[in-house]
């Protein structure tokens, strides 16, 4: 899950700027009064859903602020991929060292559906189409630790899985979920010592391809802070997921500080800014901040991705920010509860915007949380524009969760029945020939082979040629007057429905509930020895008009439309 929140290190930002009371971008902004108390604790919206806390139990809002998830998860996360992952308490009640029963974790879709169960000891956000899962297993090794010494430490074995729950990624020491193609873990290399027999390994932070590979170790970044500060010694580096091409991290050059050096690096590891600060945010919309400290107190420098100042704020009394999200970042200031409280949002030119609040929760997807006078509002920016989010499928980057198809898709890729066209593309709209239904419709039999058919245009040793050869034989794709069989020739819908109800017969398979196709006015469009077969795909829900009137028997069919028509095909017969 992309976190958005900045960590400020040990450090209380406060902002004592123009008051915004009463501040208001007129007819810009929203506010709807929610039934929830202010002691309710609601975070950001995600995928058109936000995290809310009500007594102690998680549930989800929807973009209108109702309650569409009931409050009933121990622990949960933001949406992330179309799902988030939540936590329950073990029914068994199981208990760790500290008496406290173990939580366990699965993933939920945006109904509230369980689709992965609670079976994990821990997990994380899906992101980039995977999932960091642990499940209790753990690996121990002789380890140099800085904090702790020479000795034997145990550490948590991860996977990664996908949405399918199956392993994509394994043996990962404390894995992080993945942000632009990276993510992070613990690696432990092999230091060239040994310790009463022992190999002593050194622990470092790394960031990992998806092929599991290291692509950038800590101490290359260590190196190079050291040698632009001209150190010998660092006492620990916190970094922190990639944002927008380039991953934050915190420095503390000495054990006294909390942290005095902040920057950014790129994706090859290459340290691309280093401040003396002692807080720093992602880079989000293009956007991103550091709080340096001078004689003067503190102060907020907004920096774009070429790391050119755009301003700078005075943070002298901030106690709460977060990164820009769209147009907007949102900032607190004050201690919650007290008169000093005041919330309001700014601009990327650092214009205060919109205010007047107690608090207020970062607008994202163009919505946020706020209190006021002990209320809990909805507050929404009519000028947002909402952006589709496209989650995957679980096989191909071009079929998506709210496509028509896509569970067909998955349906015929389960089920051994099509593949992609390599390159995690399925290729949906690609017309379907005679030669791919032969094979599907092969594949489907689940027969044996049968001899050449003898017809010139199926050429031995081709991807079609068994299921080319079987349709002819078993007289679905051709008549006894046909001498070609044309591979390539693109298929009608009336074509292709007339072989998966020559299919039908051939197997067996009922023919019954036929239907009347008098409410399709371009029945003159569908010829004559194809009727039979329209009225029982029709009637057994197969296939359905493309309008409520027209059945439009002469347009070609393309990947997708099979997928379905394939699924409906097995379903519909059983």
């Amino acid at each position: 899950m992309k976190k958005k929140l900045a960590l400020l290190i040990a450090i209380t930002l406060i902002f004592a700027s123009l008051s915004t009371g009463g501040l208001h971008a007129a007819g810009r902004f929203t506010e709807t009064e929610l039934n929830f108390k202010s002691e309710d604790t609601v975070y950001n919206y995600s995928e058109g859903l936000a995290r809310i806390t009500i007594d102690g139990k998680n549930g989800y809002l929807d973009k209108n602020g109702k309650l569409v998830i009931d409050c009933k998860y121990d622990e949960a996360m933001d949406f992330s991929d179309g799902l988030a992952c939540v936590g329950i308490s073990d029914p068994s009640g199981k208990t760790n060292d500290w008496g406290q029963v173990v939580k366990l974790y699965g993933f939920i879709d945006k109904k509230g559906n369980t689709v992965i169960d609670f079976k994990y000891d821990k997990a994380l956000s899906f992101s980039e189409g995977i999932a960091p899962v642990y499940t209790g297993e753990e690996v121990e090794y002789y380890v140099n630790d800085t904090f702790n010494g020479l000795g034997k430490i145990k550490f948590d074995k991860w996977y990664y899985i996908n949405k399918k729950e199956e392993v994509v990624l394994e043996n990962i020491i404390d894995a992080k979920s993945f942000h632009d193609g990276l993510a992070l873990a613990t690696k432990l290399f092999d230091s060239g010592k040994e310790e009463k027999g022992n190999v002593i390994y050194n622990t470092e932070k790394v960031y990992i391809n998806k092929k599991g590979s290291v692509v950038i170790r800590q101490r290359d970044i260590e190196n190079q802070i050291k040698k632009e500060l001209s150190l010998d010694f660092i006492a620990a580096i916190e970094f922190r997921a990639f944002a927008g091409g380039y991953a934050s991290f915190v420095v503390w050059t000495n054990e006294i500080l909390p942290n005095d050096y902040a920057g950014f690096i790129d994706k090859s590891g290459k340290v691309v800014l280093l401040k003396q600060c002692s807080g720093i945010s992602g880079f989000y919309s293009d956007m991103a901040w550091y709080n340096a400290m001078d004689e003067n107190g503190s102060k907020l420098v907004f920096i774009d991705k070429k790391f050119n100042e755009k301003f700078t704020l005075d943070s002298n009394n901030m106690t709460f920010l977060y990164d820009f999200e769209g147009d907007y970042m949102s900032i607190n200031e004050g201690t919650f509860g007290t008169p000093s409280a005041k919330a309001y949002i700014i601009d990327k030119n650092g214009n205060k915007v919109h205010g007047g609040y107690d608090s207020l929760i970062n607008m994202y997807e163009g919505r946020s949380i706020v209190f006021k006078n002990d209320k809990v509002y909805l507050l929404k920016d009519t000028t947002y524009k909402e952006k589709i989010v496209k989650v995957p499928n679980p096989y191909f980057n071009d079929v998506f969760e709210k496509d028509w198809f896509n569970s067909a898709v998955t349906y015929v890729v389960d089920n051994k029945i099509m593949d992609g066209v390599g390159g995690k593309k399925f290729d949906p709209q690609t017309k379907i020939t005679k030669a791919m239904l032969s094979t599907m419709l092969f594949r489907i039999s689940k027969e044996e082979a049968v001899e050449s058919q003898n017809i010139n245009d199926i050429k031995s040793g081709k991807w079609y040629t068994d299921g080319a050869n079987w349709v002819i034989k078993n007289n679905i794709a051709m008549t006894s007057e046909e001498t070609q069989f044309m591979p390539a020739h693109n298929l009608t819908r009336e074509e292709f429905v007339n072989m998966i109800y020559n299919y039908a017969k051939y197997k067996n398979i009922e023919i019954k509930n036929k239907a009347s196709l008098s409410q399709f006015t371009d029945l003159e469009d569908l010829d004559t020895v194809y009727r039979d077969a329209f009225e029982w795909a029709v009637g057994n829900g197969i296939i359905t008009g493309t309008s409520k009137t027209e059945l439009s028997p002469k347009i070609t069919s393309n990947r997708a439309m099979m997928a379905v028509i394939i699924m409906r095909f097995i379903e519909n017969t059983k």
